[in-house]
């Protein structure tokens, strides 16, 4: 595909476009909006309705991911399906025994070629756009990095992450996604070790006794990064 160096995007942008649609992110409607079609022409809500079709068919479906009900909105409903094949992708990554993600991305990338490819034969000369393939582009190069690159997608290890539970490797988040979720799981190692320890119990990660004072200071230390980790999640993209 011929890419123009205004629609060329970086590895870091297509790592951040990727996270915020399978996060469900605010930025996927704004700043990531000509990454998505412009949904303007006839027959576009006929072509939706038959690519959610397809998910619901065997290729798609995931026992541990279930289909919901399409938006009324079309551009919503673009992302919502688009959303639900990522997560697909990252569950056949993560899995404790792979599940070939690299075919999966190679599937979600014919189903939008064919998508696109269907717009640009049954357009009407009335509805021209000369930016028609911009936002493929974009994704196409998305996908083509995701592709190459499937052994870096990981699901936090905060069973209840409300930041980003799925997320890409870097140097310094591996286990969880961020820092926020890297002391809450500390914090649950702490406050085990100091369960334990009133019980009478050993742990795998017991190294000395916490005195009460020390206790009563994670505790608030506790209650002042769960303040923080809400915070962080209301407030990111």
């Amino acid at each position: 595909m011929y890419i123009g160096k205004e629609d060329i995007v970086s590895a870091q942008e297509c790592r951040d476009f990727l996270m915020a649609v399978a996060n469900d992110r605010p930025s996927v409607m704004t700043k990531y909006r000509d990454w998505h079609p412009k949904l303007i022409l006839s027959g576009d809500d006929r072509r939706l309705a038959r690519a959610y079709e397809v998910l619901s068919g065997y290729l798609w479906s995931n026992e541990r991911l279930p289909l919901s009900s399409p938006p009324k909105d079309l551009i919503g409903f673009h992302v919502m399906m688009f959303r639900f094949r990522l997560r697909v992708i990252w569950l056949r990554a993560t899995a404790s025994i792979q599940e070939d993600p690299e075919a999966a991305v190679m599937r979600l990338i014919m189903e939008l070629r064919d998508f696109q490819s269907s717009r640009r034969r049954n357009r009407d000369e009335r509805e021209a756009d000369p930016n028609i393939m911009a936002w493929y582009r974009k994704s196409w190069q998305a996908l083509d990095w995701l592709q190459r690159n499937t052994d870096k997608l990981r699901r936090c290890e905060i069973a209840d992450c409300k930041i980003l539970p799925y997320f890409i490797v870097s140097p310094t988040h591996k286990k969880y996604c961020s820092d926020t979720c890297k002391e809450l799981a500390e914090i649950a190692r702490v406050d085990e070790r100091v369960k334990a320890q009133a019980e009478g119990r050993k742990t795998a990660t017991a190294k000395r006794r916490i005195s009460p004072q020390g206790a009563k200071n994670i505790a608030e230390a506790q209650k002042a990064r769960w303040a923080r980790r809400k915070k962080a999640a209301k407030a990111g993209e």
